[in-house]
């Protein structure tokens, strides 16, 4: 049933013409994956990001209205090599439109008060990871060069029905310009 119904969305997004902007995001960003677009994430605040499944019912005790699911489905539901069952490497991503960090929007004096904020849940209603799995989270630098700042691998210690929340600080001059993104990647 998700098959059938990506393909639909997918086309609804973009005929909707979801995906233009005019320019980049100003602060604050913030997303509880609450807007009606269907599977999606909103075209509004993500790009690229249609390999994740915003949903309500693959999280347990979510903290937001709905969650965005990392589930190792590209957009259409399908398994990325369903040939090979023990395949490596990125699948899901979740990529935020730019967001304005420049000197105009971030003071110099106000960029030690800049954090990134998420929840995350190992399994909820899902596949457990398998051992080699983690979830990445990467700032793109003035130079659109992409910098891992933290990499989450599962841990035996991991309870599947709790969100573990998670703060990280914008440091470093590389990321305070007007076309900031970040992305996590699993």
């Amino acid at each position: 049933p998700r098959q059938v119904a990506a393909k639909k969305e997918v086309g609804k997004l973009h005929a909707a013409g979801r995906t233009k902007t005019d320019g980049p995001l100003e602060l604050p960003f913030w997303d509880d994956f609450s807007a009606p677009y269907g599977l999606y994430p909103d075209t509004l605040k993500w790009t690229d990001s249609y390999s994740v499944w915003v949903n309500d019912g693959m999280a347990v005790n979510q903290p937001t209205i709905k969650v965005a699911t990392f589930d190792g489905l590209d957009s259409l539901g399908l398994a990325y090599s369903p040939t090979e069952i023990l395949v490596t490497g990125y699948t899901d991503q979740l990529i935020s439109r730019p967001v304005n960090l420049g000197a105009a929007s971030v003071l110099p004096a106000g960029r030690s008060g800049v954090y990134l904020s998420f929840f995350y849940q190992w399994q909820g209603n899902g596949e457990a990871p398998d051992r080699d799995d983690y979830l990445e989270l990467e700032f793109k630098d003035s130079t659109e060069t992409w910098v891992s700042m933290l990499t989450i691998f599962p841990k035996q210690t991991f309870d599947r029905n709790i969100f573990y929340d998670t703060i990280l600080h914008v440091m470093g001059d590389a990321f305070f310009h007007d076309h900031f993104q970040f992305r996590f990647r699993s």
